[in-house]
C-alpha cells in the first residue's frame, strides 16, 4: 500500500471516529458547554433596569412590564446575537413563558395573565382588575373569564388592539406598573 494512501485511510478513520467534529465543537471543548450555561437576556428599559422577553417586551423589577414601548424597542437587538438567552423568573404557562410580574407570565411574542405566577421579591402587585377585565373583553371570552387561568397572549395587533401593529418606532407605550 502506497505510505501517502495509508495516511490518508488513517485521517480519514480519525475524523469518522471522533466524537467532537471540528465544525461543531463548542468553544473550550466538547465539555465545556454545559458549564457555560444560558446568559441573562439584555437589558432594557429606564435605567437599564428591566430584561428584554421578546423584541419587544421589557419586564423589570421596579418597573413592571412594558409591551411595544420606546423604552422596549432595543429588544430586537436580541434576535441578531447567535448565543440562546434566558430571562429571570421561573417557567410559567403552555407557551415556554417565564413569570415576569405577579399574574404576568411573559414569553418572547407577548405576555399572559397567569395566577401561578405569584408575588415575589421585586414588588409587583398583581395586575389591576380592569387590565384583567380587558383582556377577557378583548378575547370575547365567556363571564368566567376571571376565574380562568387565560392563555390568551396580550399584544400589540392581538385582539387585544385591533389596529394593525405600527412600526417600532410608532408603537404605543403599554405598561404594567409596580405597585
Amino acid at each position: 500500500m502506497h505510505p501517502s494512501l495509508l495516511s490518508l485511510c488513517a485521517l480519514g478513520f480519525l475524523a469518522l471516529s471522533s466524537a467532537c467534529y471540528i465544525q461543531n465543537c463548542p468553544r473550550g471543548g466538547k465539555r465545556a458547554l454545559p458549564e457555560a450555561g444560558i446568559r441573562q437576556c439584555m437589558s432594557c428599559g429606564p435605567g437599564e433596569r428591566g430584561r428584554c422577553f421578546g423584541p419587544s417586551i421589557c419586564c423589570g423589577e421596579g418597573l413592571g412590564c412594558l409591551l411595544g414601548s420606546p423604552e422596549s424597542a432595543q429588544c430586537v437587538e436580541e434576535n441578531y446575537l447567535l448565543t440562546p438567552c434566558q430571562t429571570g423568573g421561573r417557567p410559567c404557562g403552555s407557551e415556554g413563558g417565564r413569570c415576569a410580574a405577579s399574574g404576568l407570565c411573559c414569553n418572547s411574542e407577548g405576555c399572559v395573565v397567569d395566577s401561578d405566577c405569584p408575588r415575589g421579591d421585586g414588588g409587583y402587585r398583581p395586575i389591576p382588575r380592569l387590565c384583567q377585565e380587558l383582556a377577557c373583553r378583548a378575547a370575547a371570552a365567556s363571564p368566567t373569564c376571571r376565574q380562568q387561568r387565560t392563555e390568551r397572549i396580550l399584544k400589540p395587533g392581538s385582539a387585544a388592539d385591533t389596529t394593525p401593529p405600527p412600526p417600532a418606532s410608532q408603537m404605543r407605550h403599554h405598561s404594567l406598573l409596580p405597585a
